[in-house]
């Protein structure tokens, strides 16, 4: 397989290498693979941007927020990572 990288990129891979951080460049190749691997096992975003636009629609006027709702927001929003 051959694989043609944009400048940017073979730069990236390059300087990944001189650094130490991996041996070579496959091994730099197939650690990005690995990342997009994972990535792409996770579920589409959009149904659950889509939940809470539904849930959002549902609740109502909006009301000012006080920090306790910014607080139970972000901790919503991190469980789902």
């Amino acid at each position: 397989m051959n694989v043609t990288l944009t400048d940017y990129y073979e730069n990236l891979v390059q300087k990944l290498v001189k650094q130490g951080r991996y041996t070579d460049q496959n091994e730099v190749v197939r650690a990005g693979l690995r990342v997009l691997e994972k990535v792409e096992q996770l579920p589409l975003s959009t149904e659950l941007h889509q939940q809470w636009i539904d849930e959002a629609l549902a609740s109502g006027p909006a009301e000012p927020k006080t920090q306790a709702d910014w607080d139970a927001l972000k901790e919503r929003v991190l469980s789902h990572r």
